[in-house]
Protein backbone atom coordinates (compact mmCIF):
# COMPACT_ATOMS: atom_id res chain seq x y z
CA UNK A 1 0.00 0.00 0.00
CA UNK A 2 0.74 3.59 -0.55
CA UNK A 3 2.75 5.42 2.56
CA UNK A 4 1.02 8.62 1.95
CA UNK A 5 -2.45 6.31 1.84
CA UNK A 6 -1.73 4.68 5.11
CA UNK A 7 -0.72 7.67 6.77
CA UNK A 8 -3.80 9.73 5.74
CA UNK A 9 -6.01 6.71 6.74
CA UNK A 10 -4.11 7.11 10.48
CA UNK A 11 -4.48 10.99 10.46
CA UNK A 12 -8.75 10.51 9.76
CA UNK A 13 -8.65 7.93 12.69
CA UNK A 14 -6.80 9.78 14.97
CA UNK A 15 -8.39 12.96 14.02
CA UNK A 16 -12.01 11.31 14.39
CA UNK A 17 -11.08 10.37 17.79
CA UNK A 18 -9.08 13.42 19.16
CA UNK A 19 -12.33 15.83 17.90
CA UNK A 20 -15.04 13.61 19.53
CA UNK A 21 -13.04 13.28 22.77
CA UNK A 22 -11.97 16.97 23.26
CA UNK A 23 -15.42 18.07 22.07
CA UNK A 24 -16.83 16.26 24.74
CA UNK A 25 -14.29 16.03 27.41
CA UNK A 26 -16.51 18.44 30.10
CA UNK A 27 -19.35 16.59 28.83
CA UNK A 28 -18.17 13.10 30.03
CA UNK A 29 -16.21 14.36 32.83
CA UNK A 30 -19.99 15.71 35.01
CA UNK A 31 -20.96 11.66 35.15
CA UNK A 32 -24.76 12.83 34.84
CA UNK A 33 -26.10 9.14 34.33
CA UNK A 34 -29.81 10.31 33.91
CA UNK A 35 -28.85 12.73 31.47
CA UNK A 36 -29.58 11.44 27.45
CA UNK A 37 -27.38 13.69 26.44
CA UNK A 38 -24.47 12.69 28.62
CA UNK A 39 -24.60 9.00 27.09
CA UNK A 40 -24.43 9.97 23.55
CA UNK A 41 -22.19 12.08 23.82
CA UNK A 42 -19.86 9.18 25.98
CA UNK A 43 -20.91 6.63 23.32
CA UNK A 44 -19.91 9.14 20.59
CA UNK A 45 -16.49 9.47 22.08
CA UNK A 46 -16.42 5.79 23.08
CA UNK A 47 -17.44 4.69 19.22
CA UNK A 48 -14.56 7.20 17.83
CA UNK A 49 -11.88 5.47 20.02
CA UNK A 50 -13.24 2.10 19.40
CA UNK A 51 -12.72 2.79 15.52
CA UNK A 52 -9.19 4.11 16.42
CA UNK A 53 -8.64 0.90 18.16
CA UNK A 54 -10.36 -1.70 15.71
CA UNK A 55 -7.36 -0.30 13.12
CA UNK A 56 -4.57 -1.00 15.93
CA UNK A 57 -6.01 -4.43 16.46
CA UNK A 58 -6.69 -4.98 12.93
CA UNK A 59 -10.36 -6.22 13.31
CA UNK A 60 -12.81 -4.83 10.83
CA UNK A 61 -15.72 -5.64 12.63
CA UNK A 62 -14.95 -3.32 14.98
CA UNK A 63 -14.13 -0.24 12.60
CA UNK A 64 -17.11 -0.89 11.25
CA UNK A 65 -19.28 -1.62 13.77
CA UNK A 66 -17.80 1.91 14.98
CA UNK A 67 -17.95 3.64 12.13
CA UNK A 68 -21.86 2.56 12.09
CA UNK A 69 -22.91 4.07 15.23
CA UNK A 70 -20.49 6.72 14.28
CA UNK A 71 -22.61 8.01 11.33
CA UNK A 72 -25.68 7.95 13.38
CA UNK A 73 -24.73 9.73 16.41
CA UNK A 74 -23.06 12.13 14.07
CA UNK A 75 -26.45 12.57 12.25
CA UNK A 76 -28.17 13.16 15.56
CA UNK A 77 -25.77 15.86 16.95
CA UNK A 78 -25.96 17.60 13.20
CA UNK A 79 -29.73 17.77 13.41
CA UNK A 80 -29.97 19.15 16.88
CA UNK A 81 -27.14 21.66 16.39
CA UNK A 82 -27.69 22.51 13.39
CA UNK A 83 -28.23 26.97 13.53
CA UNK A 84 -27.69 27.29 9.85
CA UNK A 85 -27.06 25.01 6.72
CA UNK A 86 -23.84 26.92 6.10
CA UNK A 87 -22.59 26.56 9.72
CA UNK A 88 -19.16 25.41 10.81
CA UNK A 89 -20.24 22.97 13.27
CA UNK A 90 -22.68 21.38 10.42
CA UNK A 91 -19.48 21.06 8.47
CA UNK A 92 -17.65 19.47 10.76
CA UNK A 93 -20.49 17.00 11.27
CA UNK A 94 -20.88 16.82 7.79
CA UNK A 95 -16.63 16.25 7.59
CA UNK A 96 -16.94 13.62 10.32
CA UNK A 97 -19.50 11.58 9.13
CA UNK A 98 -17.95 11.13 5.39
CA UNK A 99 -14.54 9.73 7.51
CA UNK A 100 -17.08 7.51 9.16
CA UNK A 101 -18.94 6.35 6.11
CA UNK A 102 -15.53 5.69 4.33
CA UNK A 103 -14.85 3.36 7.26
CA UNK A 104 -18.00 1.95 6.89
CA UNK A 105 -17.69 0.55 3.70
CA UNK A 106 -13.79 -0.12 3.89
CA UNK A 107 -13.92 -1.22 7.23
CA UNK A 108 -9.53 -1.82 7.69
CA UNK A 109 -9.41 -2.62 3.77
CA UNK A 110 -7.50 0.44 1.66
CA UNK A 111 -6.75 -0.94 -1.63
Amino acid sequence: MNTLRLIALWLMRIGVALYAVTRNYNSILTFNTESVLYWVTFSYSLFAVLMLLGGLIGKSWLTIASALFLIFITGYFAVINVKEIFDHNFATYVLIGGVAVYFAVNGNDSK
